[in-house]
């Protein structure tokens, strides 16, 4: 049973779109319209919400410049981060018996076997998968495209702040006013005291009905800067840290029990906080 529990708000506001998958109310304001998309071989669908364009202020690496505006076209962003449910049939398709199945597969590169439980014993069903690289949440991209014709990316560092943003102004909540909206290390203890991520959509949504943008699993960005970086925070940070603005650029400590040389392409296995959330072009 994928579904997972959502606080529901009174002021919320019913929307005429299509139904989002049980589990998961529906509450975008009027004018974004939301897409329940089914995935291949059955795993749990991608609830998405088609954010607007507008423009944002971001860094910059330009010279003489600290500051530019860029411009956001209109995208499809995933309700939620990617969960395991999404994840493993890809991860897992190696298995796979039927041979239009695996025909699917063909020409896009699947992960190696991890080292051990890659969920971390913190859960599997419409929780978040984590301890995943940049590569491999890309290539999940590259694969989901080939399965579905349309095409899933990573979103850009601007696409990620706008769509967290609302399209307004840095979100940098205190701790009390991060409670209702994250998981982070102030709330993210399991009943072993040790912290943990969460079931995705069990923290309140932002205005434009996205759940977790900060906390729970930090999120694979292309930075402004061209360097993969993920966003909002995440479980094990303190509240300071879990902001619109928080990133952070792989580090070799992300890597640094795993025995292989070289290290894996595919997961960071003292990276339990990288997760992804993906992007589509619009129809």
């Amino acid at each position: 049973m994928w579904m997972v529990r959502a606080f529901i708000m009174a002021i919320w506001l019913p929307v005429a779109c299509a139904a989002v998958e049980p589990g998961i109310p529906d509450t975008s304001p009027a004018r974004l319209a939301v897409s329940v998309e089914k995935m291949p071989f059955g795993q749990r669908p991608l609830s998405m919400v088609k954010m607007p364009g507008g423009r944002i202020r971001m860094p910059t690496t330009r010279p003489g410049m600290k500051t530019e505006i860029v411009g956001i076209r209109p995208i499809w962003v995933a309700m939620t981060e990617l969960t395991w449910d999404q994840y493993d049939p890809w991860r897992l398709c190696a298995d796979l018996k039927n041979e239009e199945e695996k025909s699917h597969v063909i020409g896009v590169s699947r992960p190696s076997l991890p080292y051990d439980n890659p969920d971390r014993g913190y859960g599997v069903e419409g929780y978040p998968a984590i301890g995943v690289t940049s590569h491999s949440a890309q290539q999940y991209c590259r694969w989901l495209s080939a399965v579905t014709g349309k095409k899933y990316r990573l979103p850009t560092e601007a696409e990620w702040e706008y769509a967290c943003r609302c399209g307004g102004e840095a979100l940098r909540p205190g701790e009390a006013e991060l409670k209702p909206i994250a998981w982070f290390d102030g709330n993210s203890h399991g009943e072993d005291q040790e912290p943990a991520t969460a079931a995705v959509a069990r923290k309140q949504p932002n205005a434009w009905g996205l759940y977790d943008m900060l906390g729970n699993a930090g999120e694979w960005a292309v930075g402004y800067d061209g360097r993969m970086v993920l966003k909002g925070g995440s479980f094990l940070d303190p509240a300071e840290k879990v902001n619109s603005d928080a990133r952070e650029p792989y580090h070799p400590d992300w890597q640094m029990n795993d025995p292989a040389s070289p290290k894996s392409r595919w997961w960071l296995r003292s990276g339990p906080f990288a997760g992804f959330r993906v992007v589509r072009a619009t129809d």
